[in-house]
């Protein structure tokens, strides 16, 4: 899953209608103005030490619409009780390419982290979320044991 965080300018809106096909030209063209992943000398003067880059941005996170989405799996760590995130309920064997694309934006749903189970690895924590199945529901829907990939 992944969590709406902040804002940003650069956003790239796409009004209704638009064929895919532009969707796409668009996001290239995003893809390309953004900056490259930039490294860190070390401050000591060991040259066995290398360079590490600081921040990636097409690892762990995109844009939609201003809203940045971190994703689950890679931000895991720091998931906590409350939090509202986006919940995949598209096909559990979507990958990562399939769940960021804007035509299957609607199988996001909006939830809550009801709990989180933190593992000794990001990869065995494991979520109860909470959300409403349809829109004129008033009981919400526990989800138990849910990855945070999904």
């Amino acid at each position: 899953f992944g969590g709406g965080v902040g804002s940003s300018s650069s956003s790239t809106s796409v009004p209704a209608g638009v064929p895919p096909v532009e969707i796409k030209r668009q996001l290239d063209k995003k893809q390309q103005s953004k900056p490259e992943a930039k490294t860190v000398k070390s401050e000591t003067s060991d040259p066995r030490k290398k360079s590490s880059p600081v921040f990636d941005p097409t690892v762990g996170h995109y844009e939609h619409d201003g809203i940045i989405y971190l994703e689950g799996h890679i931000y895991a760590d720091i998931l906590e009780e409350g939090m509202p995130i986006q919940l995949w309920m598209g096909s559990p064997n979507a990958t990562n390419d399939e769940k960021r694309d804007l035509r299957n934006f609607n199988y996001w749903k909006t939830a809550l982290l009801a709990k989180v189970k933190k593992g000794k690895t990001k990869e065995e924590t494991l979520c109860h979320v909470s959300y409403l199945s349809r829109p004129e529901d008033e009981d919400e829907t526990i989800e138990p044991s849910v990855k945070p990939d999904r």
